[in-house]
This record gives structure tokens, C-alpha cells and sequence, in this order.
């Protein structure tokens, strides 16, 4: 099986004309269309890319790249939660007067983490709105409290656009 470039949709190969949506299929790939590969991601590859991309603010991110870092980043803010939790948890025992200095230096790293990936965050929301076709501007809706960052996360759910659109290529076949 292949896949078309236009419509991401499983084709045969051989096939001259996509049964879905009509593109010319080019095997091998090519700039018009045609068959090529969907990129994987996993987890870590997609948080890498996040990170990797840190500035890129033009371009565009496919919706598992996005779901796959956006996850890998929370599993990361639940972690240091959990450490902070069982700091408090203990420094409670033990009857002490707060968190110590161990539960302030977990509390440190993740105000640390949250700044040093508020970036890469911001620019892969970016990106996954330009796939959808979307500006990048949308992303400011996210500064109305309570409501904003739930419809940004909505945008960000909605299906992609085909093929290539004014913000570049598919990110799926690059």
C-alpha cells in the first residue's frame, strides 16, 4: 500500500489517480503529490521535535507530533507533581515546619521547566494551527481565562488540510 500525499488516505499501488479525492499519483513522492511515506512519531521523538524546532514559528506540525509532545510534556508536569507531593507528604510526617529544602528544589525545577519549555510549547501550538489552516494569531484566544486554551485545544483537534496550503507542505510526508 501507499498513500496519497493529498488526501493521507491508503491507495494501491500502480494507481495513476487517487480513488478519494482525484490527485495524480507520482510514485515515489514528488512536489505535485503522489505516494510517500507518512512520518511516525512516537513520544520521544515528538518531544524532541518540539524542542528541536524551539523558534520556528512559520511552517507546520502534523496532529501527531503535536498530541504526542503535548502528552510527553504533561507526563512530565505530573512527575514532578508526584515528587512534590510525596516531598510534602513527608516533610508532614516528619512534622516538619514546610516542604525543606529538597521539596523547594523540585518546586524550582519545575517552575525551570515550565519557563524553559513555554517556547517550543507556543511555537508547536503554532505550527499545529497553521496544519489546520489556521493563523498563528488564534493562539492568543488562549489568553482568555477559563475558555481560551480549551478552544485552542479544539483548533488544534481539527482535521488538517490536505496537501500543501499557504503555511508549507504536509508535515505528515516529509
Amino acid at each position: 500500500m501507499s498513500y496519497c500525499t493529498k488526501c493521507g488516505r491508503d491507495v494501491e499501488k500502480g494507481l495513476a489517480v487517487c480513488p478519494y479525492c482525484g490527485q495524480d499519483i507520482i510514485e515515489n513522492g514528488g512536489d505535485s503529490g503522489g505516494t510517500a511515506t507518512p512520518r511516525k512519531f512516537n513520544l520521544f521523538t515528538a518531544y524532541m521535535e518540539m524542542l528541536k524546532r524551539y523558534s520556528e514559528f512559520g511552517g507546520r506540525s502534523s496532529r501527531s507530533e503535536f498530541w504526542y509532545a503535548y502528552l510527553m510534556d504533561f507526563i512530565i508536569a505530573v512527575i514532578f507533581g508526584v515528587i512534590y507531593i510525596v516531598m510534602l507528604s513527608l516533610a508532614l510526617a516528619l512534622e516538619s515546619d514546610g516542604i525543606g529544602i529538597a521539596g523547594m528544589l523540585v518546586a524550582l525545577l519545575a517552575v525551570l521547566y515550565v519557563l524553559s519549555t513555554m517556547i517550543p510549547r507556543i511555537a508547536l501550538h503554532i505550527r499545529r494551527l497553521h496544519d489546520t489552516g489556521k493563523s498563528g494569531w488564534f493562539y492568543l484566544l488562549s489568553l482568555i481565562p477559563d475558555v481560551g486554551m480549551i478552544v485552542v485545544l479544539v483548533l488544534c483537534a481539527l482535521e488538517p488540510q490536505a496537501g500543501e496550503n499557504k503555511y508549507g507542505p504536509d508535515p505528515r510526508y516529509k
